[in-house]
């Protein structure tokens, strides 16, 4: 989802890009929910009311959309890591 949020940050912008386009964006990390989520996407997007302020989320949502992927991906390397530092501590070589 961030990936959609970076590539497509308003409602305006996600319905441009189309069923078929976001299918194949989200498929490759969400292979047997792809379809279901885009349409879920856009049942949301058919049922919402209030578009004041959508193109000013189109110019912030991404950047925080790629904000947050940098700091999982710090998570990610710091688990790691932590992972390790407890294996060598609580496992030491002989």
């Amino acid at each position: 989802m961030l990936k959609l949020l970076n590539q497509f940050g308003s409602p305006g912008q996600i319905r441009k890009a189309g069923r078929r386009r976001l299918v194949t964006l989200i498929r490759p990390k969400a292979s047997r929910m792809a379809e279901r989520l885009v349409e879920d996407i856009f049942t949301a997007l058919d049922e919402q009311t209030v578009v004041l302020g959508t193109n000013a989320a189109a110019l912030s949502v991404p950047s925080l959309a790629s904000s947050l992927q940098v700091v999982l991906d710090q998570r990610k390397l710091l688990a790691r890591g932590s992972r390790n530092c407890w294996r060598h501590t609580l496992f030491p070589r002989s």
